[in-house]
Parts: structure tokens; sequence; C-alpha cells
């Protein structure tokens, strides 16, 4: 699988192809510095890039078929951009507890936990999608 860096128009063009419940985490306007899309030869998923000061942020990551490991993709990524770029934390917002035990199983631990806010709710959730907590998670580099 080949990782490439992204326009933001291909990548949003690529993130569309995923069913509403796929999609359902993203915010509908994603706002970052760098697009990646994974390829195996197609596109299989992708994730972005933002960077926060001396912290790197992994957002939007997303598979369009299952086994992809996009979330290994995308930190195998960001380690190697953080590393030319010298930052020290890699950084990653989850919903709910399930999320949160695969970013631990990587290496990541749980700066902060958040009770559900509907006015910070990504504009594809419904209330019939529950309220799940949502995790700040980071790994020092």
């Amino acid at each position: 699988m080949k990782v490439i860096e992204v326009e933001k128009a291909y990548f949003e063009k690529e993130l569309a192809r995923l069913p509403r419940d796929g999609r359902r985490y993203l915010d509908d306007e994603i706002r970052t510095d760098k697009y990646y899309l994974i390829y195996s030869p197609d596109v299989v998923g992708g994730f972005t890039l933002t960077r926060v000061e001396e912290v790197l942020e992994i957002g939007a990551i997303f598979s369009l078929t299952k086994g992809v490991g996009a979330i290994d993709l995308a930190i195998q990524e960001a380690k190697r951009v953080a590393k030319q770029e010298g930052d020290l934390i890699l950084q990653v917002f989850c919903i709910d507890v399930p999320l949160r035990d695969t970013y631990e199983r990587k290496g990541f631990f749980e700066v902060e936990a958040f009770s559900w806010d509907w006015k910070l709710a990504p504009k594809l959730w419904y209330k019939d999608d529950g309220e799940p907590p949502l995790f700040l998670m980071q790994k020092y580099l």
C-alpha cells in the first residue's frame, strides 16, 4: 500500500464514497494542513494531518474497504512527517470507548475525556447514534 498527499478536493471526493454510516464521525467541513489517500492500487482509505504548535494531529481517518489498516498507516505517516518537521507529540480525537482502546493499544494515552456536546457533534451525527464520550489521545515520539 502507498500513502500519497493529495489536494483537498480529491480527498473530499473519495471521502464522499463512504456511506453516511462511515462518515458520521467526521465533521462536514474538514480543516487541515495535509490530506492523504491510501492506495492499493486504487484508493482504499485516507486521513489528514494538522499541525498545532509542536503537536501533529491525525484526523478524518477512513477506510473504504475492511482490513486496510488505515489507523496504522496514518500513524506511520504521521511519525515520518513529525520526525522531518521536529514534532514531539502525535494527537487524535476519538469518539467512544472501543476507538479509545484501539489507540491505547497503539501507544496513545488518554489526555482528557469529554461528555457528549451536541453543539460540537459532527454534522452527520443523529440522535439515534447515541451520545458517546469523546477522548483526546496523545503519543510522545
